[in-house]
């Protein structure tokens, strides 16, 4: 669930599951869209610039909810292996968090299923960023870009 507030008026409210090679979004109406995932060497503004990276600082972590399901039928030691390790490295994602963003609560909700195969995996979470935080990185993202050419022209 992708949830867009301004106000504590949703702007954008989108349901989606990244499935192999596409991105299923349900919109609000029930349409289904696929997205592909492509990934090329085409320079674009985010590629060229930091903007993703600048706004990834800025933004404020709020709370989140690892939830995983795992079992394979018939084979308890595997399962309990595979729980005990993903508990361990939920929780050193979290402490990197929490370290990181130290007003975030981070809570990991891991059970195992010794009677079925199943893997599910699941991230909830709540983060904060403002309008004027997006529009600072994007206007330094474009002095930054602007800068780095004048560099390289400096440097032929």
């Amino acid at each position: 669930l992708l949830q867009i507030k301004l106000f504590k008026l949703t702007l954008i409210k989108i349901n989606f599951s990244l499935q192999q090679g596409y991105i299923e979004i349900i919109k609000r109406n029930g349409k289904i869209k696929l997205l592909p995932m492509e990934f090329s060497n085409k320079k674009t503004f985010f590629s060229e610039t930091d903007f993703v990276g600048l706004l990834i600082k800025k933004i404020k972590v709020q709370q989140g909810t690892v939830y995983i399901n795992f079992g394979v039928e018939n084979d308890a030691f595997l399962t309990s292996m595979i729980i005990g390790l993903s508990k361990v490295s939920t929780s050193i994602l979290g402490s990197i968090i929490k370290s990181k963003k130290n007003e975030a609560k981070i809570k990991n909700k891991i059970y195992p299923n010794f009677k079925h195969n199943e893997f599910i995996i699941c991230f909830k979470g709540s983060v904060k960023i403002s309008i004027v935080q997006i529009i600072y990185c994007f206007f330094k993202a474009i002095i930054n870009k602007i800068l780095f050419k004048k560099e390289q022209l400096n440097e032929r």
